[in-house]
């Protein structure tokens, strides 16, 4: 099953801390291969989880964040 080897290869690599391709999420940024973080817009997403937790809705935060 290619399909089947394909799929465990990329959980290896995950797993092992490497990136998988795909889209670059916020808060990250690809420097030599590796998946770092960005410290500039890593602040924005601490802020956004702390709102979150602290019991605000995603309006409020969306509102926050405009």
């Amino acid at each position: 099953m290619i399909f089947q080897k394909s799929i465990k290869g990329k959980i290896r690599k995950w797993e092992s801390g490497d990136w998988c391709r795909g889209n670059i999420v916020f808060g990250y940024k690809k420097i030599d291969g590796d998946l770092v973080i960005n410290k500039q817009e890593s602040k924005w997403v601490k802020r956004i989880f702390t709102k979150f937790s602290d019991g605000k809705s995603l309006e409020k935060i969306r509102d926050y964040l405009n």
